[in-house]
């Protein structure tokens, strides 16, 4: 399959946590445009190599005398102006594995301990229309009282310890969701029950 082909890569702006290009491309039609992306590396790769992954996103159950609980998030947003119902999620720190992010991040965020890393997903997009950033989904069982003593001064998160019938309420609810969680929560839906599907036990 012909690619587009990437004449100039230029960074217009270098930030502490982002850098912002400017791409000048060619398709294979012979039309030539401009894009702008932000990314967290040096020089994004644009040679449709593998997705190497930046963050990870916690899907994150809970297992309690009472049954089984979601872990959710209700964290401010700057770029929303408002809070933002989603996951744990955090970057992957240099030479650092996906796994040992994701207990280091749970950790972090919850106060939870992750007791089984129960699936991974691929490296996937995080959202291709801006950034070349990608992110594993980590679905883990975890332990603890959770609590946000550990988080930064910066982050208002809200911890949110759901049964079933609570999270299935929520997602039918007008706020504002990631769109990796919007999907997760109608996945469990989708099952019945606070369980991983065995499509997704599959391999591991």
């Amino acid at each position: 399959m012909t690619r587009v082909l990437v004449d100039t890569l230029k960074c217009v702006a270098d930030l502490r946590w982002l850098k912002l290009f400017e791409v000048s491309y060619e398709r294979p039609s012979g039309a030539r445009g401009t894009w702008s992306l932000a990314s967290r590396n040096a020089t994004p790769r644009l040679d449709g190599s593998p997705l190497s992954p930046a963050a990870v996103f916690l899907v994150p159950l809970l297992r309690t005398p009472e049954g089984t609980r979601l872990v959710m998030m209700r964290e401010f947003r700057i770029p929303l102006g408002d809070y933002e119902y989603s996951f744990p999620a955090g970057l992957l720190d240099p030479g650092e594995s996906v796994e040992t992010t994701a207990r280091r991040e749970l950790h972090e965020e919850t106060g939870l301990t992750v007791t089984s890393v129960r699936a991974l997903s691929p490296a996937v997009a995080s959202s291709a229309g801006m950034t070349d950033e990608s992110a594993v989904i980590v679905f883990l069982e975890c332990t603890g009282t959770p609590h946000t003593e550990n988080c930064e001064a910066s982050e208002d998160i809200h911890l949110l310890v759901l049964d079933f019938e609570q999270m299935c309420a929520l997602r039918r609810t007008p706020v504002k969701f990631s769109s990796k969680a919007w999907l997760i929560t109608l996945l469990f839906e989708t099952v019945g029950r606070l369980d991983w599907p065995a499509a997704l036990l599959e391999g591991t």
